[in-house]
């Protein structure tokens, strides 16, 4: 797995895909193969080969939220965001207590227009632990609430956090001019 992960990440598929496949008869590998080869027919455009690759996977281990988690963000990067969300809500089930799980959901329910969702989401997560992420994506939907001190103060936490993230700055700067 780590060759092909190597090989993959340097721009080898052909010897990425030998690697993967070679695990592939390995129940405990198998799922990981599957991923691998998912992503490299994810970058080579082989859009159904690669949801049935990531399916396979999370198939192979259903109690695993790893399988579910990448399709979830392949089904968003391929614009499918209604599939992105149900991946990854299948994600946050399986793993309750995983803040990342929680706050890419909320972020893929903001991004959908579900704004009292993606709080509850990203609230969760923050519970779990904090993230700067998460507390700009909460920014971002009191700003659009029309609480810009509420946003102002969220922005700013994720500003302490990371203070060398533009983007952050950008927003705070947002919140305090409106």
């Amino acid at each position: 797995l780590a060759l092909g992960d190597l090989y993959r990440v340097g721009g080898d598929a052909p010897r990425a895909a030998h690697y993967y496949s070679a695990v592939l008869g390995l129940p405990q590998y198998r799922a990981d193969g599957l991923i691998g080869l998912a992503r490299l027919d994810a970058a080579a455009g082989r859009t159904a080969q690669a949801t049935s690759r990531f399916q396979q996977a999370a198939a192979v281990r259903p109690s695993d939220p790893r399988p579910h988690a990448n399709l979830g963000y392949y089904r968003y990067l391929a614009g499918d965001l209604p599939g992105a969300l149900a991946a990854y809500r299948s994600a946050t089930v399986l793993a309750p207590r995983d803040a990342r799980l929680w706050g890419t959901y909320g972020a893929l329910l903001l991004a959908s227009g579900q704004p009292r969702e993606a709080e509850a989401a990203l609230q969760r997560s923050l519970a779990i632990a904090p993230r700067d992420d998460v507390l700009s994506n909460l920014g971002t939907l009191r700003y659009q609430a029309g609480d810009y001190a509420g946003a102002a103060r969220l922005y700013r936490a994720a500003v302490a956090r990371q203070p060398e993230a533009f983007r952050f700055h950008g927003h705070l700067g947002d919140a305090l001019q409106a």
